[in-house]
């Protein structure tokens, strides 16, 4: 199965046809509907220490005992890095 990752902070997506579909945005201003970048700091976080916080203007995940459809719901977007 093929899948397709773009990593553009707040503006990232994942796709995996026929099972996810996800793509982050970033949070609009209720007021004015322009975008409202906010950030979040965690000088002890475990995975990474600064979040970019956003919404989901997709994330559908078709599974086979689990189907959520879940658009416009808190995100969060940080770079990591993986060792073991």
């Amino acid at each position: 199965m093929r899948f397709q990752v773009m990593i553009d902070g707040i503006n990232s997506h994942a796709t995996i046809p026929g099972k996810l579909d996800m793509h982050l945005a970033p949070m609009k201003n209720p007021v004015t509907g322009e975008d409202e970048l906010a950030t979040l700091n965690k000088p002890t976080g475990f995975t990474s220490q600064i979040q970019e916080l956003c919404t989901t203007s997709a994330f559908k995940f078709d599974g086979e005992d689990l189907s959520v459809d879940f658009p416009g719901k808190y995100a969060e977007f940080c770079p990591f890095e993986y060792s073991n």
